[in-house]
């Protein structure tokens, strides 16, 4: 008896949390705020589109490769290249994709059960703008003419990707006091 290669469906899916924490796949929304919460997670199912996690069916194994606009999205420890869970899952990863639009494909090696498959492009835009606030602290908090002062500018996002980046320039009365300062 000889038995065939099973097909296998690839997804890239998008997981949101509305603000109670609760998960959404795949929200009807293509746009997710740069630094929002979101979990990208790469899924593998059977030629009956079965996800092993959800059915009792056999599970596939092997690896899968992320590309993002064609180039590796090294999102799995410095790598483009994952092995699925025991549940035909990518682990869900944290991404934080840049601004812009990203077209993400993934693909699937296939194993001794199922044939290898890519996804449909996944498209998603991670829009920008996120606000930030600035606190302004002296140490001495009273600042004397002619007493060395430090001044720290510390600033914060609802962002939870990449940091704000660029420098702090300080002014008195709108007269710059000092040079730019790089935010670290």
């Amino acid at each position: 008896v000889t038995v065939a290669k099973e097909a296998s469906s690839t997804a890239v899916n998008f997981v949101t949390f509305d603000s109670n924490g609760n998960p959404t796949t795949n929200p009807a929304s293509s746009s997710i705020a740069y630094g929002g919460s979101y979990i990208l997670q790469i899924a593998v199912s059977d030629s009956n589109n079965n996800q092993c996690a959800a059915q009792v069916v056999a599970c596939p194994t092997g690896t899968i490769t992320l590309l993002d606009n064609g180039q590796p999205l090294k999102d799995f420890s410095g790598s483009n290249t994952t092995t699925l869970n025991s549940a035909g899952f990518a682990e869900d990863q944290p991404v934080q994709l840049a601004v812009g639009t990203h077209s993400l494909v993934a693909s699937y090696s296939g194993d001794n059960s199922f044939n290898a498959s890519t996804s449909a492009p996944k498209v998603i835009t991670i829009t920008g703008n996120n606000a930030t606030t600035v606190a302004i602290s002296t140490n001495p908090s009273k600042v004397v003419t002619g007493t060395p002062t430090t001044i720290v500018a510390t600033i914060n996002t609802t962002s939870s990707g990449v940091g704000p980046t660029g420098s702090v320039v300080l002014k008195v009365n709108g007269t710059q006091v000092g040079t730019a300062v790089q935010v670290t």
